[in-house]
């Protein structure tokens, strides 16, 4: 059976921080946490709503190093699991290069793969093929259903790169 600890929290006062990723309130003891329509979870003391994965790792990793340090979910990069372990700080840049290295990015994912794709790879030659033989941008864009930036760029080979 693993042991809780706890550790205060430099930030708040009076509340301490778990090593299984609870926050315990002097007044209301332990907290419980709802979860954000972006996966992330929070808490709320009286108007102020807090991330308790920042608590958490304030009281087991020490205070941000900048104002501008993020949280980090990692090794598992599960935004639920705030347990010291899974947390640390990092800057904006370090948080959006995990977020890529761990496929949960939409721009991770190119081509057929990406999220918001209107297209194939069968679709993508078939509008270099239309455009080389000299049918127009405006065309084309008309019956692929995307817009002529979106047609042009692909003709130009600035998107849909292969290799």
């Amino acid at each position: 059976m693993l042991t809780e600890e706890w550790l205060p929290i430099p930030s708040l006062p009076g509340y301490e921080a778990s090593s299984l990723g609870r926050i315990r309130d002097p007044k209301y003891g332990i907290r419980k946490f709802q979860t954000h329509n972006s996966g992330y979870l929070f808490f709320r003391v009286g108007k102020r709503t807090l991330n308790p994965q920042r608590l958490v790792c304030e009281a087991f990793h020490g205070l941000p190093p900048s104002p501008e340090a993020q949280v980090l979910h990692g090794p598992d990069n599960t935004k639920t699991n705030i347990k010291p372990c899974n947390l640390r700080w990092g800057s904006d840049r370090q948080n959006k290069q995990d977020w890529i290295n761990t496929g949960n990015s939409p721009l991770a994912r190119s081509g057929e793969l990406h999220v918001r794709s209107a297209l194939t790879w069968d679709d993508v030659h078939a509008i270099r093929k239309a455009h080389a033989e000299g049918e127009m941008v405006t065309e084309i864009s008309k019956r692929y259903n995307v817009t002529k930036s979106c047609c042009y760029a692909i003709t130009q080979g600035r998107t849909w790169k292969e290799g």
